[in-house]
């Protein structure tokens, strides 16, 4: 099997993959353990696209994957269970598994997990679609749960950059990135906690959007 078979899984397989579930192997390839093979999502907050930092929204990954985001799992927090796997355990163990410099995930709330709706196509290039639900992971926290502390900080330091960006200023995400010659994906990266400003914007700009 070459590498860019690897990188994107036949369909076939992977509808036989959801078809069997969660951790069954098909040519060495299994449901994505992170999202259990359901990424991109929608949000319960109705905005907030989630996806999947695993498989990449390709539903399926090698055995080897798989297990390495177990292992990180695992190594991160001293656990031998993923969280989309460990249900009751995980959420019980949650409070044991936060430290001084770690809380619970700011997107999620700690429930490392959220209902979602995923909608697309019902065949490859067709008009007609389909929606489905399901429970996804979250892709601030990766399905953990909790967060180190900096990085919540990040979050809600973002979040409050696009509620001052909707509500106060009325700007789009394209709008506001053209005014601070970014990226509107920067922008929208910044936004959901997931970089920070980078050093070469304007601080007279941000300072004047009270971003800074």
């Amino acid at each position: 099997m070459t590498m860019s078979e690897r990188a994107n899984p036949p369909r076939e397989l992977v509808k036989k993959l959801e078809q069997l579930g969660p951790e069954q192997v098909v040519d060495g390839y299994e449901l994505c353990p992170q999202c259990d093979g359901l990424s991109p999502g929608i949000h319960m907050d109705g905005e907030t696209i989630m996806h999947c930092s695993t498989c990449h929204n390709k539903h399926a990954v090698t055995v080897e994957e798989a297990d390495s985001w177990r292992r990180a799992v695992a190594n991160r927090y001293e656990r031998r269970e993923s969280p989309t796997n460990g249900g009751e355990s995980f959420r019980a163990n949650q409070e044991s598994m936060a430290t001084e410099t770690s809380e619970k995930c700011p997107q999620c709330g700690g429930h490392a997990q959220a209902f979602a709706v995923m909608c697309g196509p019902r065949t490859p290039g067709g008009d007609d679609m389909k929606c489905t639900t399901g429970i996804q992971a979250c892709d601030f926290c990766g399905g953990l749960g909790i967060v180190e502390s900096v990085v919540a900080e990040r979050y809600r330091r973002g979040d409050a950059i696009r509620k001052l960006r909707v509500k106060k200023w009325r700007l789009t995400l394209r709008q506001q990135a053209e005014i601070l010659r970014m990226s509107p994906i920067l922008l929208n990266d910044i936004e959901h906690g997931r970089a920070e400003w980078p050093t070469w914007v304007n601080q007279k700009l941000l300072a004047e959007y009270g971003y800074a």
